[in-house]
């Protein structure tokens, strides 16, 4: 070291792959709860690790954490909402415009085709009874 640079603190990448793992076990754990109980199961462990690495200068490997614990919290949701239905209803509750909503809810991502191209992919006639089921619930 030299006495000009001041030495910087950052997170064991074994460390973050450790917490990465107990996340996940608990994420399974939480396919049968609501979203709220898995969040309070989650917070104590988090806050544990948040105050034994808040020393940590390092802002990526947080940011990095925080963008892949909100993904698989929203996969976690998505999993629940099983019927398209229920997938679009949720997402214009949240938001979302009703074509946006039904887009995502029928070909079960975000970025999805337009509704033309996934007719072309799937079919017309496979959309139009996917869609005619999930409106008839």
């Amino acid at each position: 070291m030299t006495w000009h640079v001041r030495p910087r603190l950052k997170v064991a990448p074994r460390t973050v792959k450790r917490l990465k793992g107990a996340i996940r076990e608990e994420l399974r754990r939480g396919s049968g709860r609501s979203l709220s109980a898995t969040i309070a199961t989650l917070t104590p462990k988090l806050r544990g690790w948040v105050n034994y690495i808040k020393l940590a200068e390092v802002k990526g490997v947080f940011e990095g954490l925080d963008e892949w614990l909100r993904r698989k919290l929203r996969c976690l949701l998505w999993g629940q909402w099983k019927r398209a239905y229920t997938r679009a209803k949720n997402l214009m509750r949240r938001g979302l415009t009703e074509e946006r909503a039904w887009r995502s809810a029928i070909t079960g991502t975000t970025a999805s085709p337009g509704l033309f191209e996934t007719m072309e992919v799937l079919g017309r006639d496979r959309v139009l009874s996917r869609m005619e089921r999930a409106l008839a619930l």
